[in-house]
């Protein structure tokens, strides 16, 4: 649909992620107006981190209000629930260099995360989610940060 509304070619688009602010799908912002360009997905788990329940820092992509950024997981909270997350389709910057995985964005303040179906990882990947981190992100390569689609349980 992207494609077709900017005239792109679909091997010029990647995906690009922002966190939202809203934890409720039931949410009246959720279910009043669809995001303008992309889509809203819930029921995402992240492991080896986790999202703040209040993000101190928000903006707004659209009209859609985002905010927060990567901390440390709590003890004992092994697959916290990600608040709904908007991904849309953006054109692909010429600074971003293309990698078996996806686009690598080589930013400072972005993770790519690895997005799996499970837990078991490997031939479970489906794309790379672009979270906003304080920390260097090398920090979430090592503690293997990702999120996945369903659990193990």
């Amino acid at each position: 649909v992207t494609g077709l509304i900017t005239g792109e070619a679909l091997d010029k688009t990647t995906t690009e992620t922002h966190v939202t602010v809203m934890r409720n799908p039931k949410d009246e912002r959720v279910t009043s107006q669809q995001p303008e360009n992309g889509v809203y997905v819930h029921g995402l788990y992240i492991e080896g981190a986790r999202w703040p329940e209040e993000p101190e820092d928000t903006y707004d992509v659209g009209h859609t209000p985002c905010g927060g950024n990567l901390v440390d997981s709590r003890l004992k909270e092994l697959l916290p629930l990600m608040p709904i997350m908007y991904v849309k389709a953006v054109v692909v910057q010429d600074s971003w260099e293309a990698s078996a995985v996806g686009y690598m964005r080589y930013t400072a303040d972005i993770y790519e995360c690895p997005v799996y179906v499970t837990q078991f990882r490997g031939p479970t990947y489906i794309f790379l989610a672009t979270l906003r981190v304080i920390e260097d992100k090398s920090k979430w390569t090592l503690t293997g940060t990702a999120i996945v689609l369903q659990t193990a349980d």
